[in-house]
Formats: structure tokens, C-alpha cells, sequence
């Protein structure tokens, strides 16, 4: 379940799980369920694994639970999160899968190592890196096409507009045309 709190509860949770859940979803007390025997914080686990975006992620995972317990912790993250984990590669983080790239990537040394998985059916993170590449091809193409017709619009203005560049501009660039 969800508890407010942010950083306080993840520090809480590494220190005593039931304090901050006593139950799970189906309100079942955490001492009723065998997996959980011998389970009173997070260092009594043998591995955490975090897939998650946004705030908190697992930035504030390895910050506030992995740097008290010491357990080995891996994650599963946005791209745009990626970067700011691996200054704690490999102390306190031993592995990050950063979006379809990470995905793709651990894929494909999976199935170098394990060949029964490299059936296609499989890699989904390695077929969607094609869509990908192509997304963001067009978003830079986009881009380029924007700015140049900004530019072109500050030296050929459409009809009606009086344009920005008053006549006999020394600099030969824009300046604003006398708009306040």
C-alpha cells in the first residue's frame, strides 16, 4: 500500500516494516504470513529491487534504506533517472536498468550467457528500441524544421505582418521592429 511521508517512511520501513504497514492489502498482519517470518526491516532481505519513476524513486531508496541496511539492491528506472544512479554503481546499487535502453541491453547479455533466452518472444525491450529510434529521429526533425523556419520568419514575414527588421538595420539582424 501507499504511506505518505516520502523519505521519513522509506527510513522507516528500513528500520521496521511493520511499524509503517502491520498488514498487507488484504489486511492480513505481516506476523501471519510465512514468507514474511524472520522479516522485521529491510536488511533481513536478501536483495531489494526497485522499479520505479518519479519522486520518491530509487534515488531516495538507495539514499535513505540501502545506506543504513547495506543490502544489495538493483533497479528498473525512467532514463532520465538512470544518470543520477550510477555514482552509486557498484557500492550501493548493483545493477540499473534504465528505460527500453536497459531493458534491451540486459536482454541481449541474457541471452548470451542463457540462450533459451533469446527467443524472440522474449525481447520485447529489444524490439521496441526500432520505434524508439525513430520517435526520437523525428522529434530532433521536428526540432531543426521549427528553428528554421523561426529564423526564415524573422527575415521573410508573412504577408501583413510589418516584419521585425526595420529598413537599413545596420547589424543586418533582427531587432524587434519597434514591438514592445
Amino acid at each position: 500500500g501507499y504511506q505518505a511521508g516520502e523519505a521519513v517512511a522509506i527510513k522507516q520501513v528500513a528500520t521496521n516494516i511493520s511499524s509503517l504497514f502491520p498488514t498487507d492489502s488484504r489486511g492480513t498482519s505481516l506476523s501471519n504470513i510465512p514468507m514474511m517470518e524472520g522479516v522485521r526491516k529491510l536488511g533481513d532481505f536478501d536483495l531489494l529491487l526497485n522499479v520505479s519513476a518519479g519522486y520518491p524513486g530509487a534515488k531516495e531508496w538507495v539514499q535513505f534504506a540501502t545506506t543504513t541496511t547495506r543490502t544489495p539492491f538493483a533497479v528498473g528506472c525512467t532514463g532520465v533517472q538512470g544518470p543520477q544512479l550510477y555514482p552509486y554503481i557498484p557500492d550501493r546499487v548493483l545493477g540499473v536498468l534504465a528505460a527500453i535502453k536497459g531493458a534491451a541491453e540486459y536482454e541481449a547479455a541474457l541471452g548470451e550467457k542463457y540462450p533459451e533466452f533469446a527467443k524472440p518472444e522474449l525481447n520485447q525491450g529489444r524490439k521496441r528500441m526500432g520505434p524508439q529510434l525513430w520517435a526520437h529521429l523525428l522529434m530532433i526533425g521536428l526540432i531543426i524544421a521549427g528553428n528554421i523556419l523561426y529564423v526564415l520568419s524573422r527575415y521573410f514575414p508573412l504577408s501583413g505582418d510589418a516584419g521585425l527588421s526595420p529598413a537599413g538595420s545596420s547589424s543586418g539582424m533582427p531587432t524587434g521592429g519597434g514591438r514592445p
